[in-house]
């Protein structure tokens, strides 16, 4: 699933509207400095903004408006307190003021305050129902929450809206790959490339909804549909998909790394090796030869020979994110002839490791990226499943002791 990204300017674009002029000062008056603001905020100068909104709120004390649009303004610095507190003001002097509660809700969403952002958007929706940026806004709180079914709700809203908007469909397909809905996914990844043809983000999910790869939604369209073409065994359609995106960007390692894994499953290990060293003369994020993030570790079903199969201890986390987005450090103890061994390694995306030793006493798995959605461990003895958590969706640790 894609991360969070504000969209500040989006809706201060929706927030620029005429306001009813206020009190003179020398030759200005209050609206004249809101509409200074709003070109100095246009321009990305949100300080000079915030000075010409609170000149306005100076001269005009219930202005309403001038609260709301310095909100936004602190929202972009990250200023979320400062935010949340003109926002207050706004809703006070105006309780039907849609867009103080969708700002409000997207501070809320920057202090972790996600039922609180879900609540303020809610709100905001009553008011006004057409504005995509409030859904947009919602259903990133509801992933956050780990509420696939309310996020892929709130995109078919945003769709309904902006049927030509291609991150509506990408979001959406992310959630339907996170829930198994594999063709869901390749037909959002697919809708998202009608309308964007060059939006590459969308060739890349479109692929992996086809092995059982997980993906950084601002990666390349072929790319993402390409992983969920992974996820449901079509590694033909896959392995099209990725070499688009490679067209498009030759100089991106992940395509040659996803194609490679995509070949080795399908049985063409001569295109596959080509693949891999091509990703790591690029750019070697998986340690595609130490068998990090191996395909083939996370799609036992599709796959001939799975990492996990072979004889030996072996750690296998997955998680929800490409492998230079979502990180987590695994700690562990393995006893090997009465001796205890400790280790630590980082991981990216998915991880498999196969470690020396009588038996794993215990290990620690914990998130180091907002990025990763979730992680889970599994722990096998000589192909043998030995120990499966739950998935994670907290940085709380994910822990293992032998009995």
């Amino acid at each position: 699933m894609s991360t969070y990204r504000p969209t500040f300017l989006g809706l201060f674009a929706l927030l620029f509207v005429l306001t009813p002029p206020g009190v003179a000062f020398g030759q200005q008056t209050a609206e004249d400095f809101v509409k200074s603001g709003n070109t100095r905020m246009s321009k990305g100068d949100q300080d000079g903004s915030i000075d010409d909104y609170s000149k306005a709120i100076e001269l005009n004390p219930k202005y309403s408006e001038a609260y709301g649009y310095r909100g936004v303004a602190e929202n972009a610095k990250g200023d979320w307190d400062g935010a949340i507190a003109d926002c207050n003001r706004a809703i006070d002097l105006d309780p039907k003021y849609a867009y103080a509660y969708n700002n409000r809700g997207k501070a809320k969403m920057g202090k972790g305050d996600w039922d609180g952002a879900i609540a303020d958007c809610t709100k905001a929706i009553e008011f006004s129902p057409k504005n995509p940026v409030t859904y947009i806004n919602r259903a990133e709180a509801k992933k956050a929450k780990g509420d696939l079914s309310g996020v892929i709700a709130d995109y078919s809203k945003v769709i309904e809206i902006d049927p030509q908007n291609a991150d509506a469909y990408i979001n959406r397909g992310d959630a339907k790959r996170h829930k198994g809905d594999w063709d869901g996914a390749i037909a959002d990844y697919s809708k998202a490339i009608e309308v964007h043809p060059e939006y590459t983000a969308s060739y890349y999910d479109h692929s992996i909804a086809k092995v059982n790869i997980e993906f950084d939604p601002k990666y390349p369209a072929y790319c993402n549909r390409g992983i969920a073409k992974v996820n449901s065994g079509d590694w033909d359609g896959a392995i099209a998909d990725f070499t688009k995106a490679i067209e498009i960007n030759s100089q991106d390692a992940d395509a040659y790394s996803y194609r490679g894994q995509a070949k080795k499953a399908k049985g063409d290990q001569a295109g596959a090796d080509a693949d891999f060293a091509q990703a790591t003369k690029l750019k070697d994020p998986y340690g595609t030869k130490g068998g990090v993030f191996d395909l083939s570790s996370t799609v036992e079903k599709k796959a001939a020979t799975p990492a996990t199969k072979e004889k030996g201890l072996c750690l296998s986390v997955s998680g929800s994110a490409m492998p230079d987005v979502g990180t987590f450090t695994v700690s562990y103890v393995v006893v090997k002839g009465g001796k205890e061994i400790t280790a630590s390694i980082n991981g990216m995306g998915n991880r498999c490791d196969l470690l020396r030793g009588d038996y794993i006493k215990s290990c620690t798995v914990q998130k180091t990226s907002d990025n990763q959605d979730w992680i889970k461990l599994e722990i096998l003895e000589d192909g043998k499943k030995i120990f499966e958590s739950e998935k994670i969706i907290t940085k709380e640790p994910i822990v293992y002791e032998k009995k």
